[in-house]
């Protein structure tokens, strides 16, 4: 499974994390969610065929929040027309 790499990831996001969570990164363990800026298991990231590792990449917790503000945003805006 390919995780997104240290390398990749925003300086300012690699400072913040501590050795373990970097570790964690770097063996595939867990993933970073750029949603909620933290890492977590691979279990809380929904499937994506199309994506290398397979994974989404934001989890499900804030693909959820994600869709249920861009759906009140779109109620808001029929109800305005």
């Amino acid at each position: 499974m390919a995780i997104l790499t240290l390398s990749k990831m925003r300086r300012s996001t690699r400072d913040a994390l501590n050795s373990n969570e970097l570790m964690m990164i770097e063996l595939g363990l867990v993933k970073w969610c750029p949603g909620c800026t933290c890492a977590r298991s691979s279990a809380f990231f929904g499937k994506d065929a199309t994506r290398s590792d397979g994974l989404r990449g934001m989890c499900k917790d804030c693909t959820t929040a994600r869709a249920r503000a861009r759906y009140g945003a779109q109620q808001e805006k029929c109800k305005e027309s």
